[in-house]
């Protein structure tokens, strides 16, 4: 997911929990460990958190995560495709090591009882990957509604996240990292959907200011990435 260098970025050859460091391709020589490069948080015992698991990126995590021994909480709003994949995950690692908490990152009572959860159930969060996130199409002028929607879940949603989650996390005993999903949209800015772009473009400017801010915080043990 992360490189032990704590870049914030991969090359687009790279995979999501094992990226290639900035400007070089993706090369793994065959006696290399596949855990080698691996964040040091990322092992197994540790607690996993997922938003927008229910498919793509976050059901690709969650089952990478399991894979790998870790403890794995996953949210999203449709409950249906996230039982199918917490039951996908109790294969792997065993009922007592998933927890399935359908969740709306949009509204803050839904985090702040998904905190709870996991706390409560565990007591810790290792890796706190904001995935959630929706790609409604529109012009720049299209009704007002579309871009608080987008922005209600794309960005409000990470920052629901990291107000709830991130002040816990600064008082474990262990260290932990926050990931938050962006896009090559968000640099890029293609046209075709603006309120998209705009919303991961913060995304990127949020996960930047969340990184210097945890690194300026003396004896912290938790760091911040933008995955894309």
């Amino acid at each position: 997911m992360i490189p032990r260098s704590n870049h914030g970025s991969r090359s687009r050859n790279g995979s999501p929990m094992r990226p290639a460091f900035p400007g070089t391709a993706s090369y793994r020589p065959d006696n290399i460990s596949i855990t080698d490069d691996l964040h040091p948080v990322i092992h197994a015992g540790r607690v996993a958190l997922i938003t927008g698991a229910a498919s793509g990126i976050g059901r690709a995590a969650a089952l990478e995560f399991a894979k790998l021994g870790l403890k794995v909480a996953i949210a999203d709003v449709n409950e249906e495709k996230l039982q199918e994949v917490g039951k996908a995950l109790a294969a792997t690692i065993g009922e007592a090591n998933v927890l399935v908490v359908p969740t709306n990152v949009s509204k803050l009572e839904d985090v702040v009882r998904l905190r709870d959860r996991v706390y409560e159930q565990w007591g810790e969060v290792a890796v706190l990957m904001n995935n959630a996130g929706i790609g409604d199409k529109g012009t720049s002028w299209d009704g007002i509604e579309n871009w608080r929607k987008v922005f209600d879940v794309n960005l409000f949603g990470i920052i629901n996240v990291q107000q709830t989650f991130v002040p816990s996390m600064l008082h474990q005993e262990n260290p932990a990292i926050v990931i938050n999903t962006g896009s090559k949209q968000g640099i890029t800015n293609p046209p075709g959907n603006a309120a998209y772009n705009a919303s991961k473009a913060a995304v990127k400017s949020l996960t930047e200011g969340l990184a210097h801010e945890l690194r300026e915080r003396p004896n912290s043990d938790v760091t911040a990435h933008l995955f894309m």
